[in-house]
Protein backbone atom coordinates (compact mmCIF):
# COMPACT_ATOMS: atom_id res chain seq x y z
CA UNK A 1 0.00 0.00 0.00
CA UNK A 2 0.86 3.59 -1.06
CA UNK A 3 1.05 6.60 1.61
CA UNK A 4 -0.17 9.80 -0.39
CA UNK A 5 0.80 13.13 0.93
CA UNK A 6 -1.55 15.95 0.99
CA UNK A 7 -1.35 19.43 1.39
CA UNK A 8 -3.96 21.42 3.12
CA UNK A 9 -5.22 23.98 5.60
CA UNK A 10 -7.43 23.12 9.03
CA UNK A 11 -10.37 24.84 7.10
CA UNK A 12 -10.07 22.71 4.16
CA UNK A 13 -10.08 19.76 6.21
CA UNK A 14 -12.81 20.92 8.78
CA UNK A 15 -14.75 23.02 7.20
CA UNK A 16 -15.75 26.28 9.25
CA UNK A 17 -18.90 28.00 11.16
CA UNK A 18 -19.55 30.00 7.71
CA UNK A 19 -20.66 26.78 5.87
CA UNK A 20 -16.95 26.85 4.07
CA UNK A 21 -17.39 22.55 3.14
CA UNK A 22 -14.64 20.40 4.41
CA UNK A 23 -13.17 19.54 0.37
CA UNK A 24 -10.03 18.83 1.23
CA UNK A 25 -11.48 15.86 3.99
CA UNK A 26 -13.85 14.51 0.95
CA UNK A 27 -10.80 14.50 -1.53
CA UNK A 28 -8.57 12.89 0.81
CA UNK A 29 -11.93 10.33 1.01
CA UNK A 30 -11.62 9.44 -2.99
CA UNK A 31 -7.91 8.26 -2.25
CA UNK A 32 -8.40 6.08 0.66
CA UNK A 33 -11.19 4.52 -1.10
CA UNK A 34 -9.20 3.18 -3.96
CA UNK A 35 -7.15 2.23 -1.36
CA UNK A 36 -4.01 4.59 -1.00
CA UNK A 37 -3.19 5.67 2.78
CA UNK A 38 -3.54 9.90 2.81
CA UNK A 39 -0.62 11.67 5.17
CA UNK A 40 -2.21 15.25 5.76
CA UNK A 41 0.43 17.65 5.57
CA UNK A 42 -1.44 21.12 6.88
CA UNK A 43 0.31 23.81 5.37
CA UNK A 44 0.27 27.55 5.09
CA UNK A 45 -1.32 29.86 2.48
CA UNK A 46 0.50 32.73 0.99
CA UNK A 47 -0.67 35.04 3.20
CA UNK A 48 0.28 33.49 6.76
CA UNK A 49 4.11 32.40 5.46
CA UNK A 50 4.69 36.77 4.77
CA UNK A 51 3.42 37.35 8.27
CA UNK A 52 5.05 34.40 10.62
CA UNK A 53 8.23 33.68 8.08
CA UNK A 54 9.03 36.51 5.71
CA UNK A 55 12.18 34.75 5.87
CA UNK A 56 11.43 31.70 3.86
CA UNK A 57 10.77 34.27 0.46
CA UNK A 58 14.70 34.63 -0.24
CA UNK A 59 17.20 34.33 -2.02
CA UNK A 60 14.14 35.51 -4.71
CA UNK A 61 14.42 35.42 -8.48
CA UNK A 62 14.25 38.72 -8.89
CA UNK A 63 13.95 41.59 -6.43
CA UNK A 64 10.45 42.04 -7.00
CA UNK A 65 9.00 38.77 -7.94
CA UNK A 66 5.10 38.12 -7.07
CA UNK A 67 5.91 36.07 -3.45
CA UNK A 68 2.29 34.21 -4.48
CA UNK A 69 3.77 32.33 -7.09
CA UNK A 70 6.28 30.86 -4.58
CA UNK A 71 3.91 29.29 -2.45
CA UNK A 72 4.06 25.81 -3.60
CA UNK A 73 8.00 25.68 -2.68
CA UNK A 74 7.84 26.71 -0.20
CA UNK A 75 5.05 24.45 1.42
CA UNK A 76 7.05 21.90 -0.30
CA UNK A 77 10.48 22.91 1.75
CA UNK A 78 9.47 23.48 4.85
CA UNK A 79 6.39 21.92 5.50
CA UNK A 80 6.16 18.85 3.18
CA UNK A 81 9.90 17.38 3.36
CA UNK A 82 10.07 17.40 6.68
CA UNK A 83 6.84 15.86 7.26
CA UNK A 84 7.56 13.38 4.94
CA UNK A 85 11.48 12.70 6.47
CA UNK A 86 9.47 12.40 10.25
CA UNK A 87 6.75 9.59 9.00
CA UNK A 88 9.09 7.34 7.12
CA UNK A 89 11.17 7.04 9.98
CA UNK A 90 8.25 5.77 11.50
CA UNK A 91 6.94 3.47 8.86
CA UNK A 92 10.25 1.94 8.63
CA UNK A 93 10.59 1.90 12.73
CA UNK A 94 8.50 -1.64 13.19
CA UNK A 95 7.32 -4.45 11.51
CA UNK A 96 3.47 -4.20 12.51
CA UNK A 97 0.95 -2.03 13.34
CA UNK A 98 2.87 1.05 12.10
CA UNK A 99 -0.15 2.77 11.60
CA UNK A 100 -1.22 2.93 15.13
CA UNK A 101 2.73 3.97 15.83
CA UNK A 102 2.01 6.82 13.33
CA UNK A 103 -0.97 7.84 15.33
CA UNK A 104 0.62 7.82 19.00
CA UNK A 105 3.59 9.85 17.29
CA UNK A 106 1.00 12.77 16.47
CA UNK A 107 0.69 11.81 13.18
CA UNK A 108 -2.04 12.74 10.84
CA UNK A 109 -2.20 9.64 9.12
CA UNK A 110 -5.26 8.02 7.69
CA UNK A 111 -6.02 4.85 6.04
CA UNK A 112 -8.81 2.22 4.73
CA UNK A 113 -10.67 0.82 7.71
CA UNK A 114 -9.51 -2.57 8.85
CA UNK A 115 -5.92 -1.24 7.87
CA UNK A 116 -2.90 -1.78 10.46
CA UNK A 117 -0.03 -1.96 8.42
CA UNK A 118 1.46 0.11 5.41
CA UNK A 119 4.00 -0.24 3.14
CA UNK A 120 6.72 3.12 2.79
CA UNK A 121 8.06 2.05 -0.73
CA UNK A 122 6.20 4.49 -2.61
CA UNK A 123 4.63 8.41 -1.67
CA UNK A 124 2.52 10.62 -4.09
CA UNK A 125 2.73 14.05 -3.10
CA UNK A 126 -0.15 16.06 -4.13
CA UNK A 127 -2.74 18.76 -3.39
CA UNK A 128 -6.08 18.70 -1.68
CA UNK A 129 -7.73 19.73 -4.57
CA UNK A 130 -6.34 16.51 -6.82
CA UNK A 131 -8.41 13.83 -7.78
CA UNK A 132 -7.75 10.31 -8.34
CA UNK A 133 -7.98 8.86 -11.45
CA UNK A 134 -10.99 6.42 -11.83
CA UNK A 135 -9.34 2.88 -12.57
CA UNK A 136 -6.41 3.77 -10.46
CA UNK A 137 -4.84 1.87 -6.87
CA UNK A 138 -1.67 0.99 -5.20
CA UNK A 139 -0.71 -1.68 -7.37
CA UNK A 140 -1.66 0.42 -10.70
CA UNK A 141 0.14 3.20 -9.56
CA UNK A 142 3.43 0.44 -9.00
CA UNK A 143 3.13 -0.37 -12.33
CA UNK A 144 2.71 2.99 -13.95
CA UNK A 145 6.07 3.98 -11.78
CA UNK A 146 8.17 1.18 -13.02
CA UNK A 147 7.24 1.82 -16.90
CA UNK A 148 10.24 4.69 -16.47
CA UNK A 149 13.57 4.66 -15.41
CA UNK A 150 13.60 8.14 -13.41
CA UNK A 151 13.25 7.52 -9.87
CA UNK A 152 10.51 10.96 -9.33
CA UNK A 153 7.85 11.19 -11.96
CA UNK A 154 5.56 13.80 -12.41
CA UNK A 155 2.12 12.00 -13.06
CA UNK A 156 -0.52 14.76 -12.69
CA UNK A 157 -2.88 16.67 -14.82
CA UNK A 158 -2.62 20.24 -14.49
CA UNK A 159 -6.29 21.29 -15.67
CA UNK A 160 -6.80 21.46 -18.67
CA UNK A 161 -3.63 20.30 -21.05
CA UNK A 162 -0.51 18.39 -19.74
CA UNK A 163 2.06 20.56 -18.19
CA UNK A 164 4.01 20.42 -15.31
CA UNK A 165 2.90 20.96 -11.76
CA UNK A 166 1.87 19.89 -8.11
CA UNK A 167 -0.88 17.99 -8.61
CA UNK A 168 0.81 14.14 -8.49
CA UNK A 169 4.53 13.61 -7.96
CA UNK A 170 5.39 10.14 -7.17
CA UNK A 171 8.51 8.49 -5.55
CA UNK A 172 10.55 6.95 -2.76
CA UNK A 173 11.45 9.25 0.18
CA UNK A 174 14.63 9.48 -0.45
CA UNK A 175 14.18 10.65 -3.67
CA UNK A 176 11.49 13.04 -2.96
CA UNK A 177 14.20 14.28 -0.53
CA UNK A 178 16.39 15.34 -2.78
CA UNK A 179 13.59 17.07 -4.81
CA UNK A 180 13.38 19.07 -1.84
CA UNK A 181 17.08 19.82 -1.81
CA UNK A 182 17.10 20.68 -5.24
CA UNK A 183 14.34 23.06 -4.63
CA UNK A 184 16.17 24.93 -1.79
CA UNK A 185 19.42 24.90 -4.10
CA UNK A 186 18.18 26.80 -6.21
CA UNK A 187 16.72 30.36 -6.40
CA UNK A 188 13.62 30.59 -5.13
CA UNK A 189 10.81 29.96 -8.54
CA UNK A 190 7.43 28.96 -9.31
CA UNK A 191 7.41 25.05 -8.51
CA UNK A 192 5.84 24.39 -11.75
CA UNK A 193 8.70 26.37 -13.78
CA UNK A 194 10.86 24.80 -11.58
CA UNK A 195 9.88 21.04 -12.19
CA UNK A 196 10.72 21.69 -15.95
CA UNK A 197 14.15 22.85 -15.02
CA UNK A 198 15.22 19.80 -13.19
CA UNK A 199 13.51 17.34 -16.16
CA UNK A 200 16.21 14.97 -16.36
CA UNK A 201 17.16 11.01 -15.92
CA UNK A 202 16.12 11.82 -12.19
CA UNK A 203 13.09 13.73 -12.57
CA UNK A 204 10.57 12.63 -15.78
CA UNK A 205 6.82 13.48 -16.86
CA UNK A 206 4.35 10.89 -17.64
CA UNK A 207 2.80 10.32 -20.82
CA UNK A 208 -0.71 11.33 -21.16
CA UNK A 209 -2.07 7.74 -21.32
CA UNK A 210 -0.55 7.41 -18.13
CA UNK A 211 -1.57 10.21 -15.77
CA UNK A 212 -2.90 9.24 -12.86
CA UNK A 213 -3.94 12.81 -11.37
CA UNK A 214 -6.25 15.09 -12.40
CA UNK A 215 -8.75 17.98 -10.71
CA UNK A 216 -11.32 18.93 -8.27
CA UNK A 217 -12.84 22.12 -8.73
CA UNK A 218 -9.67 23.47 -7.87
CA UNK A 219 -8.58 25.95 -4.83
CA UNK A 220 -5.39 27.40 -3.86
CA UNK A 221 -3.52 29.12 -1.48
CA UNK A 222 -1.66 31.24 -3.75
CA UNK A 223 -3.84 34.31 -2.59
CA UNK A 224 -3.69 36.97 0.23
CA UNK A 225 -6.24 36.45 2.31
CA UNK A 226 -7.00 33.22 4.42
CA UNK A 227 -10.37 32.29 3.22
CA UNK A 228 -8.79 32.23 -0.39
CA UNK A 229 -8.37 28.88 -0.27
CA UNK A 230 -11.90 28.17 -0.17
CA UNK A 231 -12.84 29.50 -3.30
CA UNK A 232 -13.07 27.49 -6.52
CA UNK A 233 -10.40 28.29 -9.53
CA UNK A 234 -12.55 26.41 -11.85
CA UNK A 235 -16.21 25.04 -13.11
CA UNK A 236 -15.52 21.51 -13.51
CA UNK A 237 -13.89 17.91 -11.57
CA UNK A 238 -11.81 16.52 -13.97
CA UNK A 239 -10.99 12.74 -13.48
CA UNK A 240 -8.55 10.42 -16.02
CA UNK A 241 -8.41 7.08 -16.73
CA UNK A 242 -4.55 5.56 -17.32
CA UNK A 243 -3.90 3.10 -19.53
CA UNK A 244 -2.08 0.50 -16.93
CA UNK A 245 0.90 -1.52 -18.23
CA UNK A 246 0.48 -5.16 -17.56
CA UNK A 247 3.97 -5.80 -16.16
CA UNK A 248 6.46 -3.99 -13.76
CA UNK A 249 9.27 -3.50 -16.01
CA UNK A 250 11.39 -1.35 -14.14
CA UNK A 251 11.66 -2.82 -10.13
CA UNK A 252 15.18 -1.33 -9.63
CA UNK A 253 15.93 2.68 -9.68
CA UNK A 254 19.31 4.86 -9.31
CA UNK A 255 19.97 6.88 -6.75
CA UNK A 256 20.81 10.41 -7.12
CA UNK A 257 21.76 13.24 -4.75
CA UNK A 258 20.99 17.39 -5.56
CA UNK A 259 24.54 17.61 -6.58
CA UNK A 260 24.25 14.31 -9.52
CA UNK A 261 20.83 15.84 -10.30
CA UNK A 262 21.54 19.62 -10.88
CA UNK A 263 24.49 18.14 -13.05
CA UNK A 264 22.29 15.87 -15.18
CA UNK A 265 19.78 18.74 -15.79
CA UNK A 266 23.25 20.91 -16.86
CA UNK A 267 23.66 18.25 -19.42
CA UNK A 268 19.81 18.26 -20.58
CA UNK A 269 19.67 20.05 -24.19
CA UNK A 270 16.10 19.30 -25.01
CA UNK A 271 13.26 21.76 -25.39
CA UNK A 272 11.19 22.55 -22.45
CA UNK A 273 7.44 21.55 -22.08
CA UNK A 274 5.66 24.28 -22.69
CA UNK A 275 8.45 26.37 -23.36
CA UNK A 276 8.00 30.15 -23.77
CA UNK A 277 9.55 30.17 -27.29
CA UNK A 278 11.58 27.33 -29.64
CA UNK A 279 14.80 28.16 -27.94
CA UNK A 280 13.64 27.74 -24.56
CA UNK A 281 16.18 24.65 -23.39
CA UNK A 282 16.25 22.85 -20.29
CA UNK A 283 19.95 23.49 -18.93
CA UNK A 284 19.50 26.62 -19.98
CA UNK A 285 16.70 27.68 -17.87
CA UNK A 286 18.22 25.43 -14.92
CA UNK A 287 21.37 27.47 -15.13
CA UNK A 288 19.08 30.95 -15.04
CA UNK A 289 17.63 29.59 -11.71
CA UNK A 290 21.10 28.78 -10.25
CA UNK A 291 23.15 31.07 -7.92
CA UNK A 292 26.78 32.10 -9.58
CA UNK A 293 28.21 30.87 -6.38
CA UNK A 294 26.15 27.43 -6.47
CA UNK A 295 28.97 24.92 -5.68
CA UNK A 296 28.56 22.53 -8.87
CA UNK A 297 29.65 26.30 -11.02
CA UNK A 298 32.41 26.83 -8.38
CA UNK A 299 34.13 23.30 -8.63
CA UNK A 300 33.70 22.97 -12.27
CA UNK A 301 32.85 26.22 -13.37
CA UNK A 302 35.02 26.46 -16.79
CA UNK A 303 33.51 23.16 -17.73
CA UNK A 304 30.28 23.53 -16.81
CA UNK A 305 29.86 27.00 -18.54
CA UNK A 306 31.79 26.35 -21.40
CA UNK A 307 29.23 23.57 -22.42
CA UNK A 308 26.48 25.45 -21.75
CA UNK A 309 27.84 28.67 -23.88
CA UNK A 310 28.30 25.81 -26.86
CA UNK A 311 24.33 24.83 -25.95
CA UNK A 312 23.72 29.00 -25.75
CA UNK A 313 26.12 29.00 -29.50
CA UNK A 314 24.02 26.07 -31.40
CA UNK A 315 20.53 28.09 -30.30
CA UNK A 316 22.18 30.86 -32.12
CA UNK A 317 23.10 28.79 -34.73
CA UNK A 318 19.34 27.61 -35.29
CA UNK A 319 18.10 31.03 -34.75
CA UNK A 320 20.80 32.16 -38.02
CA UNK A 321 19.53 29.34 -39.63
CA UNK A 322 15.92 30.03 -39.39
CA UNK A 323 16.43 33.21 -40.35
CA UNK A 324 18.53 32.08 -43.76
CA UNK A 325 15.56 30.36 -44.62
CA UNK A 326 13.17 33.27 -44.54
CA UNK A 327 15.55 35.22 -46.15
CA UNK A 328 15.49 32.58 -49.08
CA UNK A 329 11.48 32.31 -49.30
CA UNK A 330 11.70 36.19 -49.59
CA UNK A 331 14.27 35.91 -51.84
CA UNK A 332 12.14 33.59 -53.86
CA UNK A 333 8.89 35.89 -53.48
CA UNK A 334 10.24 39.06 -54.25
CA UNK A 335 12.03 38.26 -57.63
CA UNK A 336 9.38 35.49 -58.87
CA UNK A 337 12.32 33.02 -59.17
CA UNK A 338 15.23 31.25 -57.00
CA UNK A 339 18.27 33.37 -57.84
CA UNK A 340 17.20 36.70 -57.79
CA UNK A 341 18.23 40.03 -56.50
CA UNK A 342 20.11 39.32 -53.55
CA UNK A 343 20.15 43.20 -52.68
CA UNK A 344 16.17 43.22 -52.88
CA UNK A 345 15.54 40.63 -50.99
CA UNK A 346 18.15 42.03 -48.45
CA UNK A 347 16.06 45.15 -48.56
CA UNK A 348 13.07 43.04 -47.62
CA UNK A 349 14.22 41.30 -45.05
CA UNK A 350 15.75 44.59 -43.41
CA UNK A 351 12.28 46.45 -43.80
CA UNK A 352 10.13 42.76 -42.45
CA UNK A 353 12.37 43.37 -39.50
CA UNK A 354 11.60 47.26 -38.86
CA UNK A 355 7.96 46.61 -39.36
CA UNK A 356 8.05 43.61 -36.85
CA UNK A 357 10.77 45.64 -34.11
CA UNK A 358 9.29 49.22 -34.51
CA UNK A 359 5.34 48.20 -33.88
CA UNK A 360 6.81 46.38 -30.33
CA UNK A 361 9.04 49.46 -29.78
CA UNK A 362 5.98 51.73 -30.05
CA UNK A 363 4.16 49.67 -27.72
CA UNK A 364 6.65 49.07 -24.83
CA UNK A 365 7.54 53.22 -25.31
CA UNK A 366 3.61 54.00 -25.09
CA UNK A 367 3.55 51.98 -22.39
CA UNK A 368 6.44 53.29 -20.44
CA UNK A 369 5.58 57.16 -21.42
CA UNK A 370 2.04 56.46 -19.72
CA UNK A 371 4.00 55.56 -16.72
CA UNK A 372 6.44 57.99 -16.88
CA UNK A 373 9.17 56.50 -17.31
CA UNK A 374 11.04 58.40 -19.84
CA UNK A 375 12.73 61.22 -18.46
CA UNK A 376 15.59 62.11 -17.61
CA UNK A 377 16.67 61.63 -21.11
CA UNK A 378 19.83 59.39 -19.95
CA UNK A 379 17.14 56.76 -19.62
CA UNK A 380 15.63 56.86 -23.00
CA UNK A 381 18.28 54.88 -24.83
CA UNK A 382 18.93 52.38 -22.09
CA UNK A 383 15.02 51.81 -22.19
CA UNK A 384 15.88 51.59 -25.99
CA UNK A 385 18.58 48.79 -25.81
CA UNK A 386 16.09 46.59 -23.18
CA UNK A 387 13.73 46.88 -25.72
CA UNK A 388 16.45 45.00 -28.44
CA UNK A 389 17.04 42.71 -26.12
CA UNK A 390 13.98 41.13 -25.14
CA UNK A 391 11.67 43.70 -22.94
CA UNK A 392 8.24 43.62 -23.93
CA UNK A 393 4.72 44.66 -22.80
CA UNK A 394 2.97 41.76 -20.52
CA UNK A 395 0.01 40.35 -22.55
CA UNK A 396 -2.15 41.40 -19.46
CA UNK A 397 -1.16 44.97 -19.67
CA UNK A 398 -0.18 45.26 -16.27
CA UNK A 399 3.43 45.13 -16.60
CA UNK A 400 6.87 44.65 -18.41
CA UNK A 401 7.99 41.47 -18.98
CA UNK A 402 11.44 39.38 -20.58
CA UNK A 403 10.39 37.64 -23.57
CA UNK A 404 13.15 35.27 -22.70
CA UNK A 405 12.03 34.60 -19.52
CA UNK A 406 8.50 35.76 -18.82
CA UNK A 407 9.46 37.61 -15.77
CA UNK A 408 7.16 40.66 -14.33
CA UNK A 409 8.40 43.68 -14.08
CA UNK A 410 6.90 46.73 -12.22
CA UNK A 411 9.35 49.68 -12.59
CA UNK A 412 12.61 51.17 -15.02
CA UNK A 413 15.32 50.01 -11.98
CA UNK A 414 13.78 46.78 -11.98
CA UNK A 415 14.17 46.10 -15.47
CA UNK A 416 17.59 47.31 -15.62
CA UNK A 417 18.75 45.14 -12.69
CA UNK A 418 16.83 41.78 -15.40
CA UNK A 419 18.82 42.91 -17.96
CA UNK A 420 22.52 44.00 -16.56
CA UNK A 421 22.39 42.34 -12.74
CA UNK A 422 20.51 39.02 -12.73
CA UNK A 423 22.04 36.37 -12.92
CA UNK A 424 20.37 34.52 -16.42
CA UNK A 425 22.13 34.47 -19.78
CA UNK A 426 21.57 38.24 -20.34
CA UNK A 427 24.69 38.61 -18.13
CA UNK A 428 26.77 36.82 -21.19
CA UNK A 429 25.18 38.74 -23.97
CA UNK A 430 27.82 41.57 -25.45
CA UNK A 431 27.87 44.17 -25.58
CA UNK A 432 26.93 45.00 -22.11
CA UNK A 433 23.98 47.10 -21.28
CA UNK A 434 25.17 50.35 -20.37
CA UNK A 435 27.16 50.19 -24.03
CA UNK A 436 24.68 48.76 -26.12
CA UNK A 437 22.85 52.17 -24.91
CA UNK A 438 25.50 54.09 -25.76
CA UNK A 439 26.07 52.89 -29.49
CA UNK A 440 22.47 53.32 -30.31
CA UNK A 441 22.30 57.03 -29.43
CA UNK A 442 25.36 57.07 -31.11
CA UNK A 443 24.30 55.50 -34.30
CA UNK A 444 20.77 58.16 -33.71
CA UNK A 445 23.04 61.04 -33.11
CA UNK A 446 21.81 64.46 -34.79
CA UNK A 447 24.95 65.95 -36.95
CA UNK A 448 23.38 69.69 -36.13
CA UNK A 449 22.76 69.50 -32.90
CA UNK A 450 25.48 67.14 -31.47
CA UNK A 451 22.52 64.51 -29.70
CA UNK A 452 19.39 62.68 -30.53
CA UNK A 453 16.15 62.00 -28.00
CA UNK A 454 14.50 58.59 -28.35
CA UNK A 455 11.25 60.15 -27.62
CA UNK A 456 11.40 62.26 -30.20
CA UNK A 457 12.58 59.69 -32.66
CA UNK A 458 8.82 57.81 -31.09
CA UNK A 459 7.03 60.67 -30.75
CA UNK A 460 7.79 63.46 -32.03
CA UNK A 461 8.62 67.09 -31.34
CA UNK A 462 5.59 68.59 -30.15
CA UNK A 463 4.47 65.37 -28.12
CA UNK A 464 8.33 65.06 -26.57
CA UNK A 465 7.78 69.09 -25.26
CA UNK A 466 4.25 68.11 -23.15
CA UNK A 467 6.53 65.22 -21.86
CA UNK A 468 8.98 67.58 -20.52
CA UNK A 469 6.15 69.42 -19.08
CA UNK A 470 5.08 66.24 -17.49
CA UNK A 471 8.06 65.46 -16.07
CA UNK A 472 8.66 68.55 -14.14
CA UNK A 473 5.17 68.35 -12.70
CA UNK A 474 5.08 64.63 -11.80
CA UNK A 475 8.77 63.67 -11.13
CA UNK A 476 10.66 60.79 -12.51
CA UNK A 477 10.53 56.76 -12.17
CA UNK A 478 13.53 56.54 -13.63
CA UNK A 479 16.24 54.85 -10.99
Amino acid sequence: MFTCAHTMSVREWHGDMQGNEAWAREAAQRCIRAGFGVLRVATQNWADVKREHPEWFQPLFREKQCRQEVICTINYIYYLCPALREVHDVLQSCDSGNVELCRRQGIDLHVPEGISQVSADLYVVCEASSNVATNLNPRNLRLVYGAYSQPVLWCGFNMASQSTGSKGVVGDAASLQVLGGCLQRLLLYHIDQTYKALRCPFFGLVQRDHICFGFLRHRSQCCDSSSGDSMPMSDSDFSPEPVIPETLSIRQKRVYTVDEVLREALRETTKVRAAVDSFDIICLRLRSYMSSDDAILSADNHLVETQLQAVRDLRDTAQAARACNRLQSLLHGANGEMHGDLQAALGATDAETEVVRDPQEHIVMNWCKEENWLQPEEGQWKLLAMIRRGLVVHSSGAFLSCAHHNKQMHDFGECVRHFSVYKSFHLDERPPLEELAENLQRGHSDELTGGASALERYFGQSLLCSLHSSYFIRGSNIK
